[in-house]
């Protein structure tokens, strides 16, 4: 199953690479290179839009279900329905990477489902986790390309992530809820973390000799786990309302321009499902201990 992660993802990592140097594209998606201060190439992925006026621009309703669309005929048109919260129609089908988090989600709770409520052969739990492999080897493809050190980087996503920083400093400056109660649980979290996984271990060995102590020990182990799951869920309006503050003020100060402001925040889009594919795994490894053990109480 490693295998097969590490050869997917490495073959669109290298299919990327040959769409951009073709000018093509792949999994619905362009690419726009960057060379870094290392001297390598960085891959930014992107939607085409259409770039001749007029063109049309969309935005979600309130309720985040149907689309507006709004015809422009300039620039000037472009950046005010961007200040809207408009954005640019793609000229291709949509990106496929929300079709592999979705897979990726489904066969990952479904492998578990099977292995934890059913007695079934090996057969149809290994098609169901050799199909999260499938699908997370394009996600940790995404994840390894926008993982290096943004201090050695001079591009709009280095620029973005900057400012993504600089946001979690304001949301600090004025005492923003979910950071305190991130801030509180990450003592909490530090150690119980380290200790939840030989908690588990530990429980689940005692359990065979002594079934009381070793299911008291692998209560403690599950319910450290669950405040790492709950520290996921946190971290998630903390860091999209961080990025939200950063293009805010990338377009207020006037730090990039309207080209460069779609492409921050295509990056910070990317750097924000790493949190969410994290707190899913975090769900999953909860919901996994609990029917593995957790039952048993």
């Amino acid at each position: 199953q490693l295998s097969i992660v590490l050869l997917t993802c490495f073959y669109c990592l290298n299919r990327a690479k040959q769409a951009y140097e073709n000018k093509t594209s792949f999994l619905g998606m362009h690419f726009r290179g960057s060379v870094n201060m290392k001297g390598k190439l960085d891959l930014i992925p992107y939607l085409k839009v259409q770039e001749e006026f007029p063109k049309q621009m969309t935005i979600e309703d309130e309720e985040g279900n149907d689309f507006m669309t709004k015809t422009v005929n300039n620039q000037d048109e472009v950046i005010e329905l961007l200040k809207q919260g408009y954005r640019h129609t793609s000229t291709e089908g949509g990106s496929w990477l929300a079709i592999l988090i979705v897979v990726n989600s489904a066969a990952m709770f479904g492998t578990l489902f099977l292995v934890s409520i059913f007695d079934l052969p090996p057969l149809p739990g290994l098609i169901a986790f050799t199909l999260t492999s499938l699908s997370f080897g394009p996600l940790l493809g995404f994840i390894i390309n926008l993982s290096e050190s943004v201090f050695n980087k001079a591009n709009t996503a280095s620029a973005a992530v900057a400012a993504h920083e600089c946001g979690h400093a304001v949301q600090h400056a004025k005492g923003y809820e979910w950071l305190k109660m991130r801030s509180i649980l990450v003592p909490m979290v530090g150690f119980t973390s380290n200790l939840g996984i030989w908690f588990v271990i530990g429980g689940a060995i005692l359990a065979q000799s002594s079934p009381i102590l070793g299911e008291n020990i692998l209560s403690l182990g599950i319910l450290g786990f669950a405040f790492g799951t709950l520290f996921s869920l946190i971290t998630l309006p903390v860091e999209f309302d961080a990025s939200k503050r950063a293009i805010y003020w990338l377009e207020r100060k006037r730090i990039v321009n309207q080209r460069e402001l779609i492409q921050s925040k295509e990056a910070l889009n990317w750097a924000a499902g790493t949190y969410v594919v994290a707190a899913l795994a975090s769900i999953a490894n909860l919901v996994y201990l609990w029917f593995r053990f957790g039952r048993r109480n």
